[in-house]
């Protein structure tokens, strides 16, 4: 039986993404659970994971934002040896991703951090209930001394909300998350458990979650934006996900959250969590708009075309860097 465990989450206000608003925010949370001391050595080579999903604007809250991520390799740079940045997408590179969020090779470089490219398999085998799985994670993800985990607090039209558990399948690489989906998504509960073992897996230090803009409605790609003017903190990710499912109006009866409990994989209960900084009823939004559901299994045919799809995008990609 999973072991009940006290998880100590923050909750912050961060009311936009200015630099010195997001910063003072950053430093906040991270005090009131320790200090990034607490989470990284000198000479540390860190990969910061945020998602990339697609390539979308910011006016369009489908990514992490690239403001905060900014922010976090700056008070970084003191400390890391090296600074990474990196997701598999579902769409698109990493790097145009990015640079539609506002990141690109100079500033990056300036917060002494830069863009990786998740494109070098190695066949992990993970642990779930239902036996051991074998998944493909990208070699940086597992050649970094420490992982940040940075999602885009989301709407979810499969799995209702998107925060840091399912983060980390972007850790699998390439189309292998759309065959994840064709192959278990029958089942919900497979499939995060899944989710989670990659989690498990990949282990991040620490889970920092952008609830400044929330994206609302047809999640994780086509939603809306929803003001929330929030960053939450936490070394657990199921915890850090309960507290957001608060946030937005759930009662933390989702899928995600019950595969972590079988798992044991953090405090999936609010009476499991400390909650220090602000109080969820200060940041509470009661009007969010939640998707309307679609079938979390692919077929064949709609792999096919994810990856056709992708391959135009690349293509296009090419094309345009070569024309400068």
């Amino acid at each position: 039986m999973p072991i009940a465990m006290i998880s100590k989450v923050a909750l912050v206000r961060c009311t936009d993404y200015r630099a010195q608003t997001l910063d003072n925010a950053l430093s906040e949370a991270l005090g009131l659970i320790g200090g990034w001391e607490t989470f990284i050595k000198p000479g540390d080579c860190v990969l910061i994971k945020p998602n990339f999903i697609a390539p979308r604007p910011p006016e369009v809250p489908a990514q992490t934002d690239g403001r905060l991520i900014l922010a976090i390799a700056r008070q970084l740079k003191p400390l890391a040896g090296r600074i990474l940045v990196g997701d598999s997408t579902a769409w698109g590179s990493a790097r145009k991703n990015a640079s539609l969020v506002g990141l690109n090779e100079e500033n990056l470089a300036s917060a002494g951090a830069e863009i990786v490219e998740f494109n070098r398999p190695v066949r992990v085998m993970i642990d779930t209930p239902a036996g051991p799985r074998r998944v493909c994670l990208d070699q940086t993800v597992l050649e970094a001394d420490k992982i940040i985990n940075v999602p885009k607090l989301k709407a979810h039209q499969q799995l209702v909300l998107s925060g840091a558990l399912k983060n980390a399948f972007g850790a699998v690489v390439g189309k292998r998350k759309a065959w994840w989906h064709c192959r278990y998504g029958e089942d919900a509960a497979d499939f995060t458990q899944m989710i989670v073992g990659v989690y498990q897996a990949i282990t991040p230090v620490l889970n920092i979650v952008d609830a400044v803009v929330a994206m609302q409605g047809q999640g994780p790609i086509n939603g809306k934006p929803k003001q929330i003017g929030a960053l939450l903190g936490a070394t657990d990710a199921a915890a850090v996900d309960r507290v957001c499912a608060e946030l937005i109006g759930l009662d933390g009866q989702l899928e995600m959250l019950n595969a972590a409990k079988r798992s044991g994989a953090g405090a999936t209960e609010l009476e499991d969590i400390e909650l220090v900084g602000e109080s969820l009823e200060g940041l509470r939004v009661d009007d969010f708009a939640f998707a309307v559901m679609m079938p979390l299994a692919f077929t064949p045919l709609r792999v096919c075309q994810s990856i056709f799809r992708q391959l135009r995008i690349l293509m296009r990609e090419r094309r345009e860097k070569r024309r400068k």
